[in-house]
C-alpha cells in the first residue's frame, strides 16, 4: 500500500516527535546515557569469559607440548608466544565477537523494553519506536522490518566472520 503525500508528511511529523515522546514513555525517562548503558552491560559480562580463560590457561599449562618445550630449553617468553598465544588469540577474538553480539542483543532487548536512552539511535530504539506507534497495525512493515533484518544480518555476518577466521587459523596450524 502506497502512502499519499499528506499521509507521508503526517508520518514524518510523527517520526520527528517520536524521540521526545519516547523519552516520556520509557522507564528511564531518557535519563540514561550511552556510558551508563555500556557500564551496565559490562558489569554483567565479565564473569563467564574470566572463568573460560582461567580454565584454558590451566588446561594448556598441563599439556604435553608445553612440557616438551620446557625440556627442550625454550624460554618462557618463547613458549608463551609460539605455543600458548595461538590458542589464546583464537579464543579472545571469538570471545570479542561473541561479546559484541551479546551487547547488541542486550541493548536491543533493553531498548524494546524502554530501558535504553531515548535519544540514542540504535536498532533496539528503532524497534521500540515502531512498536510504540503500532507499525504492524498501521501496515508500516518497513518501520519494524528494517531494524530486525539489519540485526539478523549483523548477527549472521559476525558469526560467519568468527567461523571463517577460526577455520583459517586451524588450517594454518595444520589441523
Amino acid at each position: 500500500m502506497l502512502l499519499t503525500k499528506a499521509e507521508a508528511q503526517e508520518s514524518l511529523i510523527k517520526m520527528q516527535t517520536s524521540a521526545e515522546n519516547f523519552e516520556k514513555q520509557s522507564l528511564m525517562k531518557g535519563s540514561s546515557t550511552t556510558i551508563v548503558m555500556a557500564l551496565v552491560l559490562a558489569m554483567f559480562a565479565w564473569a563467564w569469559p574470566s572463568r573460560q580463560i582461567r580454565s584454558m590457561a590451566l588446561s594448556i599449562k598441563e599439556r604435553d607440548f608445553i612440557h616438551t618445550a620446557k625440556f627442550s630449553g625454550e624460554s618462557t617468553v618463547q613458549i608463551v608466544v609460539t605455543e600458548i598465544l595461538p590458542y589464546a588469540l583464537t579464543w579472545s577474538l571469538s570471545n570479542f565477537m561473541n561479546a559484541t553480539l551479546s551487547a547488541i542483543g542486550s541493548e536491543s532487548s533493553l531498548a524494546v523494553l524502554g530501558l535504553s536512552p531515548g535519544n540514542l539511535v540504535s536498532l533496539g530504539n528503532m524497534i521500540q519506536w515502531a512498536r510504540s506507534y503500532n507499525a504492524i497495525f498501521n501496515k508500516q512493515y518497513l518501520w519494524i522490518g528494517a531494524p530486525i533484518v539489519a540485526t539478523v544480518i549483523l548477527f549472521v555476518g559476525l558469526f560467519l566472520l568468527i567461523t571463517g577466521y577460526n577455520d583459517y587459523l586451524s588450517m594454518k596450524r595444520g589441523r
